[in-house]
């Protein structure tokens, strides 16, 4: 009779400590996962921002879809001008025309352009992304705008259930977004944190 009580002492002991090990582990182990999809995500974002930026200096408008920023990023070039000599003191100024390679310029940033469409932690969810021109702001004519976002619960997989929101008050799978731009105003500001 002994022995069993002992034994049965030792398995509620064991899953007492089971039970404590996870209260301690899970909220670690949820925040490390948040933070490191969340950083993955905003570092995408954030290239995508630099190409739409690189195709916008091209073309004069952000790209409507990942097909014409990719197509037009692979085939075109960057115009830069530039003046030999000071117009206010010499007559025979001279304007330089250099062309650069966009895919090199992507290239050279880490860009890159074949998978730059896919929401890491994903299996191929693409970004949502609109742009348009905005016919009037603050008495500018003709202004492009451009959003892009991610949804948190395509990236955060098998995180992406509200009870993971006692862990942190910020977090909400189902309406939270991570994104970058505006479609009211002049904007390439992202959403997340520091």
């Amino acid at each position: 009779m002994k022995i069993a009580i002992n034994i049965v002492l030792f398995l509620v002991a064991a899953a007492l400590t089971y039970v404590l090990y996870q209260g301690i582990a899970e909220p670690i182990q949820f925040r490390s996962e948040w933070r490191d999809r969340e950083e993955a995500v905003r570092d995408q974002l954030i290239q995508i921002r630099d190409a739409q930026i690189a195709y916008k200096s091209i073309v004069g408008k952000y790209a409507p879809t990942f097909d014409t920023l990719e197509q037009v990023l692979r085939t075109e070039k960057f115009v830069i001008k530039s003046l030999s000599g000071d117009p206010e003191v010499d007559e025979n100024v001279v304007e330089i025309i250099t062309e650069l390679s966009a895919l090199d310029s992507m290239t050279t940033l880490g860009i890159n352009l074949d998978s730059l469409r896919f929401v890491p932690y994903t299996n191929g969810i693409v970004f949502d992304m609109e742009s348009k021109v905005l016919e009037e702001y603050q008495s500018a004519k003709n202004i492009p705008v451009i959003k892009v976002t991610a949804n948190v619960k395509d990236y955060m997989g098998k995180w992406a259930t509200p009870k993971y929101s006692k862990y942190d008050g910020n977090y909400d799978p189902k309406r939270g977004k991570l994104f970058f731009g505006d479609l009211n105003k002049p904007s390439t500001n992202g959403n997340w944190r520091q």
